[in-house]
């Protein structure tokens, strides 16, 4: 089963032209080791900070992030600290 499973996902921030994340679809599977990387400005943290919504940043997403099945919205701060 995948830990994070992420479809479509979009991501602007306020008063920017253009995306910071456009379209990532991304699933981790339990135990997997992933590599982020790219240029400087590319949507990495960005990107990174939307697995946990007190960390996310302003701005609008879309898309859908799934944790271990379970919309990440639905989970309460609580179980994201304790789990993620």
């Amino acid at each position: 089963m995948a830990v994070f499973d992420i479809k479509d996902l979009s991501f602007t921030y306020p008063a920017r032209e253009g995306r910071a994340l456009s379209g990532i679809d991304l699933t981790i599977q339990r135990g997997e080791y992933i590599t982020l990387c790219g240029r400087s400005g590319c949507g990495k943290t960005t990107l990174l900070r939307q697995f946990k919504t007190t960390m996310a940043p302003q701005g609008r997403r879309s898309g859908n992030i799934l944790f271990d099945g379970q919309p990440l919205d639905e989970l309460d701060q609580m179980a994201q600290t304790t789990r993620i």
